[in-house]
Formats: C-alpha cells, sequence, structure tokens
C-alpha cells in the first residue's frame, strides 16, 4: 500500500506527487504596530535575536546551529499553529521480513519562530525550514479533509494519552480545515535545511525545493 495526497486546489486523489504550488499566492502575513522584536507562540527550536531581513531570504547564523532532529520527546517545546502541509504520504517497509508496518510522512513549513517586524507598523516575519514529519508504525489513521480548493494548515498537533489496551499514544493533527487522527509510538520531525526568515509563513517551492519525504536533516553548523 502506498499513496501520496499533495496539499492544493487540483490534488484530491492519492495517486500522484505532483505539488500544484509553484508561486506564492498566499495572502499578505498580518501586520502589527507593537515594534516587538521577538514573538514566541510555543515554538521550541531556535532561540536567535531577530535579524532585520536584507533580502527575502535570510539564514541567521546563530538559528544555522538550532537542533536540526526532532522527537516525541521534544513534543513539548514544539509547536505547529500556522504550518503550511504540502503533502502526505502512506508507505510500507519491513526491515525483518514481518508484517509491514504502514508509515505516515508529513511535508511541511516549519516555523521555527514567529519574529516581530523589522519595522513598527510592519508585517510579522517567520523562520522557517522544510521538515518531513515521520510517524512509524502508524495505525488507525481516520479523519477528514475539505474544501479541498483551500491550503492545509494546521492548527496544532495533540498527543493523547491511549484510553485503551494498546500502549501507543493518538495524535490528533488538527488543521484550520481538516482533521485526522492516528496511533503511532512517536515521531521525529527532520528539518531538511536551515530555518530562513521570510515575511509570510509558507515558503516558495524554489525556497524548499518542492515537495520531499526526505528523512534527513541538515548538519548544524
Amino acid at each position: 500500500m502506498s499513496g501520496l495526497v499533495a496539499a492544493g486546489a487540483d490534488t484530491v486523489p492519492m495517486t500522484a506527487a505532483v505539488h500544484p504550488q509553484t508561486t506564492a499566492t498566499d495572502p499578505a502575513p498580518e501586520s502589527v504596530t507593537d515594534p516587538a522584536p521577538e514573538l514566541a507562540a510555543g515554538h521550541g527550536p531556535g532561540s536567535a535575536a531577530v535579524e532585520p531581513p536584507t533580502s527575502t531570504v535570510v539564514v541567521s547564523a546563530t538559528l544555522a546551529q538550532a537542533k536540526a532532529t526532532w522527537t516525541d520527546a521534544d513534543y513539548p517545546a514544539m509547536g505547529w499553529h500556522d504550518c503550511r502541509i504540502h503533502g502526505l504520504s502512506l508507505a510500507e517497509h519491513s526491515d525483518d521480513g514481518a508484517l509491514p508496518q504502514v508509515r505516515l510522512l508529513i511535508d511541511l513549513d516549519y516555523i521555527v519562530r514567529w519574529a516581530g517586524p523589522v519595522e513598527p507598523g510592519h508585517h510579522l516575519t517567520f523562520w522557517i525550514s522544510p521538515a518531513t514529519l515521520v510517524f512509524d508504525g502508524a495505525w488507525g489513521i481516520c479523519g477528514e479533509f475539505g474544501p479541498l480548493f483551500e491550503q492545509l494548515e494546521i492548527a496544532d498537533i495533540h498527543r493523547l494519552d491511549p484510553t485503551d489496551e494498546h500502549p501507543e499514544p493518538s495524535w490528533h493533527v488538527e488543521g484550520h480545515n481538516f482533521g485526522f487522527h492516528l496511533r503511532a509510538r512517536g515521531f521525529r520531525q527532520h528539518l531538511r535545511s536551515a530555518p530562513r526568515l521570510v515575511p509570510r509563513k509558507v515558503l516558495t517551492s524554489d525556497e524548499r525545493g518542492g515537495v520531499s519525504f526526505a528523512e534527513r536533516s541538515f548538519q548544524p553548523g
């Protein structure tokens, strides 16, 4: 069993790894009047001071040292609010000849840090990395998507204690226009490149290197 859903207006069947978004068409980010230098939004990674961008893409020397691989042990320090999903993949694997297990992979733009505007009254800026979120041994996957003419943005990911005899927690991926549950022992999240400072909550296809489910993390430093 294998399949892929690439998030976007024209992608409904789980049959093709096509990324429909090739240009940035997102609405302008929120504007604020407070010149706060940094805004913490529950996102754990990174602790760098904001650096005013000299272009639409800036890589902070400090954030380049950020942790690149995260696991469910880091869950309390993480947050996925407004992170854009670009693709979902269901794949089977078996390393020992046993019955294959389902793996759920999510390609997303992970907002490492919400940053203040460069000048008072300007839009917020965001430190973002393309990331692969992996749930090994996933089962009990259920949920709904729609309407799919909107992009898929995560509101949050919730970890719920099991209420039956199975030890795996339940994970609720809550979206603004979708939602699904699954059971899995835990997760890994790979930041595939160092965080970039951009004036929006999403990376362009060129900035993120298109859709990818690569399970490799960038090398800090």
